[in-house]
């Protein structure tokens, strides 16, 4: 095995890692955010502050070295375009597929709820169609992006 494929194996590793890490970082975050505004009536949990918190810190450190690998792939022309190969850029678009169809799927559960159970306001149906998209993108790109390593 060549020093380039190492290279290359040890990227992607890092992608998924941090990826994952980035996701679940936004799902404490973002998650407990919403569920503190529209669910608890911003009631005032200081466990669950703090561990909105923890998750909004992890989100934000798993964005930073993310960057960071996209940085260190600047520096290598060939590399870039093996890292971003085909099958890269097929799981991208299935994950965005998936991502389209999940949020389309929320926003027809909105309007039912809407319709038949329950106001839902138009923050909350916002706020949780972005919760939707940005989570099913991150972990679609995870599941095709394995899928197609193996």
């Amino acid at each position: 095995m060549g020093k380039l494929q190492i290279q290359i194996e040890a990227l992607e590793h890092k992608r998924s890692k941090w990826l994952t890490i980035n996701m679940i970082g936004f799902c404490i975050w973002d998650g407990l955010r919403i569920v503190n505004n529209y669910i608890l009536d911003n009631l005032t949990y200081p466990i669950l502050t703090g561990i909105e918190l923890l998750g909004g810190l992890i989100w934000v450190v798993g964005l930073f070295q993310i960057l960071r690998i996209g940085k260190e792939l600047k520096h290598d022309k060939q590399i870039i375009q093996i890292f971003n190969d085909e099958l890269v850029e097929l799981s991208q678009l299935k994950s965005w597929r998936f991502s389209l169809l999940m949020t389309a799927l929320t926003q027809v559960l909105i309007i039912i709820t809407t319709s038949f159970v329950t106001e839902i306001s138009g923050i909350f149906a916002a706020e949780l169609s972005i919760f939707v998209l940005v989570t099913s993108a991150i972990g679609g790109f995870l599941y095709y992006n394995r899928e197609s390593n193996a």
